[in-house]
């Protein structure tokens, strides 16, 4: 039943706006009018075809050609189409396939199961919705064959029909299910590949990091040594000294934290997400555990852990402002999987900050360096997280964490 819901509410299986797609139908229209017209001409002359049906297939090999004439011609002035344009070329040979066996006089199998043709490359072409107009049509045309047939000597079973219709009826049901799982196998497979081309971008942007880490670490180096002796032989600047050493030390460290290099060297630890967030919470931040009594246990680096979510609240806090609100939400999901909301009222993402997102030195404050949501963004991705920013409908900026859930059998 999910599946039958699913296809019916899915959107686009495969894009229909293509002129190759509406090529096929073209070429394949040319043949199968030779074909009329060539059937057409030995029929006559061994006179299994009389003259009316003589006259009525010249005129639907007329039809074709000057319906693939009108497409050429379109085709030829245009890089796409849209579906509707190769909706009418599919029910176009529906039709045409339909009149020729009506024709014929023929409406038992197996000739019957031509309709079946371009129905099928209808399906795999087009949408959902247009595809099952092509079979509601083709379910039409199976029922006008078989209840009036051009010869009336025909005697046909209703089983036949139904038969027929319920064959039908499971080709459109299995070809829309492939197509189904394709479709989202072949999403999977640009994610994976849009995600390797963003850590192939990281690692470059992480190697030109650490030429500029080493470039800046060199001078850092002297200036530190010169303090320590400056530190030895004067002691009233001992106190000035300590602190340049300290604040010397912090921009060596968070020079290390921009290479991509650093932190995939960091040692990881079994980290109880739910301890650490309630360490940083504070009275402003509304906090919801869903999983109170369940272990939150994830497997990575907890200081860059611990300063992820600091930057993700500070955020939060600037964007609030002073009445604005801020949430936190703490849940399993699927038994498999930690998740992490932060919405806050207030300001909302911009839009260039939600389409290049992981990108670094993109910033949406005053001061701001960019460096931020490149660094949370740089860290989920080496702990096989997910983080993702959105607007919600309630004009609030949420920040959603996703961690693999630690199991024992995650060791063995």
């Amino acid at each position: 039943m999910n599946v039958v819901k699913e296809l019916l509410f899915s959107e686009k299986i495969f894009s229909a706006e293509s002129i190759e797609k509406v090529v096929i139908f073209y070429r394949l229209r040319w043949g199968f009018a030779l074909v009329i017209l060539l059937g057409n001409f030995v029929g006559y002359f061994l006179g299994e075809v009389n003259s009316n049906q003589y006259t009525y297939f010249l005129l639907l090999v007329l039809g074709a050609v000057l319906f693939n004439v009108a497409t050429s011609l379109k085709i030829s002035e245009k890089n796409n189409l849209a579906s509707n344009f190769l909706l009418a070329q599919i029910s176009f040979d529906l039709l045409l396939v339909f009149a020729t066996l009506y024709l014929m006089g023929i409406s038992q199998k197996p000739l019957i199961s031509f309709l079946l043709v371009p129905f099928i490359l209808g399906v795999y072409a087009l949408d959902i919705i247009r595809n099952t107009f092509l079979l509601i049509s083709n379910f039409a045309l199976m029922y006008f064959l078989y209840c009036f047939p051009l010869n009336s000597t025909f005697s046909i079973p209703a089983e036949t029909l139904i038969a027929q219709t319920f064959t039908t009826f499971i080709i459109w049901l299995a070809l829309n299910f492939v197509l189904v799982n394709a479709q989202k196998n072949r999403t999977k497979l640009e994610q994976i590949k849009n995600a390797q081309g963003r850590m192939d971008q990281l690692k470059v942007v992480g190697s030109m990091t650490s030429g500029f880490c080493h470039e800046i670490a060199t001078p850092l180096n002297s200036l530190k040594i010169n303090l320590e002796r400056l530190a030895g032989k004067q002691e009233y600047l001992a106190d000035s000294v300590s602190l340049s050493q300290k604040a010397i030390e912090r921009i060596e460290n968070s020079l290390k934290e921009l290479t991509l290099t650093h932190l995939e060297e960091q040692k990881t630890a079994i980290v109880n997400v739910r301890d650490l967030l309630l360490q940083l919470v504070d009275d402003r931040i509304i906090f919801e555990d869903l999983n109170d009594k369940e272990e939150m246990l994830i497997e990575v680096h907890e200081a860059s852990l611990r300063r992820t979510f600091i930057d993700i609240l500070e955020n939060a806090r600037e964007a609030a402002g002073d009445s604005g609100d801020i949430f936190l939400k703490l849940a399993i999901v699927t038994n498999r999987f930690v998740e992490i909301k932060c919405r806050n009222s207030g300001e909302i993402f911009p839009e260039k900050v939600l389409n290049h997102f992981g990108e670094p030195f993109l910033t949406f404050k005053k001061n701001g360096n960019g460096l931020g949501l490149f660094n949370a963004y740089n860290f989920m991705l080496l702990s096989r997280g997910e983080i993702h920013l959105s607007n919600t409908a309630k004009n609030e900026a949420e920040v959603m964490l996703l961690f693999p859930l630690f199991q024992q059998q995650d060791k063995k």
